[in-house]
């Protein structure tokens, strides 16, 4: 067994998506120093020659990733070693989630850690418990664990939120774990997944009493397709987050009389949309979901669409689009708009502009914000097709008749793990994010320095990666 963990499985699943990437941006995500970089890069090789591939090549400022891939690659689950920061990962889940104490039996049985062990998860237990400022001997003499959690973090309900979110995004559909297959096709033996992430999976469903998250899963990627609105994978996730923490929840989830306002809101084609999406998981689950909840959560895709589409008349520069149209296209009419005014540019002199597949994963109204650095990065490039982040896996990997050259992905989100590149097609990642890693704002000045230090990155990355094919 190699002893590697996520960090290291994340860093060669973008390494491979990407085809290339640049090593201060690898390290500035990772938290790694050139040593520890160095490290991880040798941990992957292993995994390479273990796979019998080609070595990463280290080349200057940039890691090269030169194999060619098919679907049946990279089944190395088997091969990661259940780290201490794995189970601190878990038990942190797990705290968030459940109402009882954190029971070190039976997680040293799901851990698959001989009797002896035990007391190593009792350490990242504590450890964990101290982080949050919590006594250990208070944490076990306390009858609602959950509580002394929730009084110990600031704004609970919005952190717990905010990292289910994250184990989801990178975790639920395990893009580098088993190969993605319809809801249909899939059962316990064929699915292929990790100790650590079939462990998550129970917790999620233990804690938060759900039969089949997949199934519900599958239903509200569904509905949105459906729905057509314009929503981020983010928001997407926002939503399957609050629903899945909800459903069982008697304080969300109950009868209650509702206001005649809402009665009216039960009218809407929309709203009888989601509530049959909700009827077949309300089967499936064998919950009722009253219809207080099924408002709220209409409602809370209201409000979602409200704050996508709340952009001031001046701010659309006589841009102007049929309210009725629907989230893709407004996206897709948006690029080419974009694109087209862009046109004229020339950012390669002696040379035709790449051809590119542009994805663009981002609210409206962050468009529309951002239509300057949009505009900076069309400059680089020739647009000449338009996916959704959904669809790009399916796209890459099945089109046999590609016309573009490379994939330029721009996103709100970090969504580097729900692709699967198995082509030799570069991607290069932009993200707009008005936040830095602590939470705060981010200034007008701060996010334009960002976005010239990502713009510069992906300029001699381009650069780089045709150098190397020559």
């Amino acid at each position: 067994m190699l002893s590697i963990g996520y960090n290291e499985i994340d860093i060669l699943w973008e390494i491979t998506n990407f085809k290339i990437v640049n090593k201060e941006m690898i390290m500035s995500s990772y938290n790694l120093t050139k040593s520890g970089l160095s490290d991880v890069i040798k941990k992957i090789n292993d995994i390479l020659d273990w796979e019998g591939l080609n070595p990463l090549i280290d080349k200057k400022g940039y890691i090269f990733f030169n194999n060619d891939l098919s679907k049946k690659n990279f089944q190395i689950g088997e091969a990661v070693k259940f780290k201490n920061s794995i189970r601190k990962e878990i038990i942190y889940l797990f705290l968030l989630l459940s109402n009882r104490h954190f029971n070190m039996t039976k997680f040293t049985l799901r851990f698959q850690l001989k009797e002896s062990s035990k007391k190593y998860v009792r350490i990242d237990l504590k450890s964990v418990l101290e982080e949050l400022s919590i006594d250990y001997s208070e944490y076990r003499e306390t009858k609602n664990p959950l509580e002394i959690i929730r009084r110990k973090i600031k704004n609970f309900e919005l952190l717990r939120r905010k990292y289910l979110k994250n184990i989801l995004i990178k975790r639920f559909e395990k893009a580098y774990f088993y190969e993605y297959m319809k809801y249909e096709e899939m059962d316990e033996h064929n699915i292929y997944e990790t100790n650590p992430e079939k462990i998550m999976s129970e917790i999620i469903k233990e804690e938060l009493k759900i039969k089949d998250i997949r199934f519900i899963f599958k239903k509200l990627q569904t509905f949105f397709r459906k729905y057509g609105k314009l929503f981020t994978i983010n928001e997407k996730y926002d939503f399957f987050v609050y629903f899945i923490l909800n459903l069982n929840n008697k304080k969300e989830n109950m009868k209650k009389r509702i206001t005649s306002k809402s009665v009216k809101l039960k009218e809407s084609s929309d709203y009888k949309l989601l509530s049959e999406t909700l009827d077949e998981i309300s089967k499936n689950e064998n919950v009722r979901i009253y219809s207080y909840f099924r408002l709220k959560l209409y409602k809370f895709l209201l409000k979602k669409e409200k704050e996508n589409f709340n952009v001031k008349v001046n701010e659309l520069k006589e841009k102007s689009y049929d309210e009725v149209v629907t989230g893709n296209n407004l996206t897709e009419e948006y690029v080419y708009q974009i694109a087209e005014e862009t046109e004229k540019s020339r950012e390669y002199k002696n040379s035709e502009k790449p051809k590119t597949l542009l994805v663009l994963d981002v609210e409206y109204s962050k468009m529309v914000k951002y239509e300057r650095n949009i505009k900076d990065i069309l400059k680089l490039v020739n647009i000449i097709e338009y996916s959704n982040v959904e669809n790009l896996s399916e796209k890459i990997n099945n089109d046999e008749t590609k016309n573009y050259e490379q994939i330029f992905i721009i996103s709100s989100g970090e969504i580097q793990n729900l692709i699967k590149n198995y082509s030799k097609i570069p991607i290069y990642f932009f993200r707009f994010n008005d936040e830095d890693k602590s939470g705060k704002k981010k200034g007008k000045l701060k996010r334009r320095v960002d976005f010239e230090r990502q713009l510069s990155e992906v300029r001699e990355m381009m650069t780089e990666y045709r150098n190397m094919k020559k």
